[in-house]
């Protein structure tokens, strides 16, 4: 048995993918995760009992569809499932409207939902069956739970972390603000929405990063790292804050470690605020910068965070963070404002997703269309650019690893999500250190036919 999980960014989502895949491992199940950029060249030649998207939206529809109609079981574990806006195409009626509307509801096997209020939602408004809606909670915060947090690391330092959040603005993956905003009214938003959320980030960047200049220099002696969103550049980071002996900028690895080792997390309407409660670690908003318009937009990140008025009230709070995290409500805040959509930290999320598509896979046996060729691929119900029939046709005589690594080559912005063997297998080790009882074989999936190497890893109990 196998089954398939997208990875859209791996700093963000390869850890919880991984504690899937050790989940279906300690079950006899074999797991491939395949890169988002790579899943139309990879999944028809993986012959999957099931798959596990990152999101269902406008722009993956035909290839959802494509799945399905390959005998494809499909779910959902959205990986902008919790953190979801107030109002717009990411809130909850919205999302489970569209699935209805759009037709989604037809090729979907079930969807996995972060927490109940959005799980309640899709009961109502979906037209999804009820037996296909599952609420679970999501892998990548069990690494967050008591039982799965000693994986994180333990080199604890004494500076304070700045998340930011700007990349609408600032994106790594769109080559401008016009095309990030074209991809994300593809996404299903407003354009006139969109338009006014840019304006609104546009001038809380601009006083953030005047705010941020103001504390470097009011703090010379206090040590600050800079981490900014997997899908912003660091470029503008890097050049603006170079002149700074007290700050750094910092992208690699977990988010979770560095918040755990943190003496407290400055931020602005960021979801790590989130990350920051379960850690236990203090959130600080700076709330002062922030618009009606963004406080309507997204509100819980505020919501579980110590909000600062002033920079003043900035200064006095890094100043005595022990003092201010003695008197923060960790626990009231999880309970009241985070399980409802976050469902309960309990670290065994990845476990309840396991459970469910074996049971699934076994009742409904294997309808895969298996075939490998330049054929299967072109039955795509999708409008292939000369680009991608280019990349199609490569991948057959190359393999899908070689078409990625070339891609990121002439496309920089590529490269963060590659995913990578090495990263992958000091994860699992870490991981079998935990899970004494589980062990796992890490390797490139292959064709079936040629043995290329392709662009997935596949993971073997």
């Amino acid at each position: 048995m196998r089954f398939g999980y997208i990875i859209d960014h791996p700093k963000r989502d390869l850890p919880g993918g991984i504690l899937l895949a050790r989940a279906l491992a300690s079950r006899g199940v074999q797991t491939v995760l395949v890169p988002l950029y790579q899943q139309g060249l990879d999944v028809p030649n993986l012959h999957l009992d099931g798959l596990v998207v990152n999101f269902a939206r406008p722009i993956n529809f035909n290839l959802v569809r494509s799945y399905f109609e390959k005998g494809i079981p499909v779910w959902v574990m959205d990986t902008e499932g919790g953190v979801l806006t107030d109002k717009g195409a990411n809130s909850p009626k919205a999302l489970s409207n569209y699935i209805k509307s759009s037709g989604f509801k037809d090729f979907l096997a079930g969807y996995f939902f972060w927490g109940h209020e959005i799980y309640n939602a899709f009961k109502v408004n979906s037209g999804m069956l009820e037996k296909g809606l599952h609420l679970t909670g999501c892998p990548r915060f069990d690494w967050a739970s008591s039982r799965w947090r000693i994986l994180l690391s333990k080199d604890s330092q004494d500076y304070i972390l700045i998340n930011t959040n700007f990349s609408l603005v600032n994106p790594l993956f769109a080559g401008s603000e016009e095309a990030e905003v074209e991809n994300i009214v593809a996404a299903g938003w407003d354009k006139t929405y969109v338009k006014e959320l840019v304006d609104n980030q546009r001038a809380i960047f601009i006083d953030y990063i005047r705010t941020l200049e103001n504390l470097f220099e009011s703090r010379p002696s206090r040590k600050f790292i800079l981490r900014p969103h997997p899908f912003e550049s660091s470029e503008f980071y890097h050049k603006v804050f170079s002149k700074y002996n007290n700050v750094s900028v910092f992208c690699e690895g977990s988010v979770l470690n560095m918040i755990k080792n943190a003496n407290a997390v400055i931020h602005l309407n960021c979801g790590t605020a989130i990350e920051c409660v379960l850690l236990e670690t203090l959130p600080i908003s700076l709330e002062f910068l922030n618009t009606e318009f963004m406080k309507s937009h997204v509100s819980l990140p505020s919501k579980v965070s110590l909000r600062v008025n002033n920079f003043e009230e900035l200064l006095q709070t890094i100043d005595k963070i022990p003092e201010a995290k003695s008197r923060f409500p960790f626990n009231r805040l999880h309970s009241e404002f985070i399980e409802p959509w976050f469902h309960v930290n309990d670290g065994y999320a990845s476990d309840r997703m396991a459970d469910i598509l074996i049971l699934y896979a076994k009742e409904h046996g294997k309808n895969v269309t298996n075939k490998s060729n330049l054929k299967n691929f072109l039955r795509l119900d999708r409008r292939l650019t000369l680009l991608q029939l280019f990349q199609i046709t490569v991948s057959t005589f190359l393999g899908s690893l070689i078409v990625a690594i070339l891609r990121s080559l002439l496309q920089k912005n590529r490269r963060d999500k590659l995913l990578k063997l090495e990263v992958i297998k000091e994860l699992i080790d870490a991981i079998e250190m935990v899970d004494g009882e589980t062990k796992m074989k890490v390797n490139w999936a292959t064709h079936p036919t040629t043995r290329l190497k392709l662009a997935s890893v596949l993971i073997d109990p």
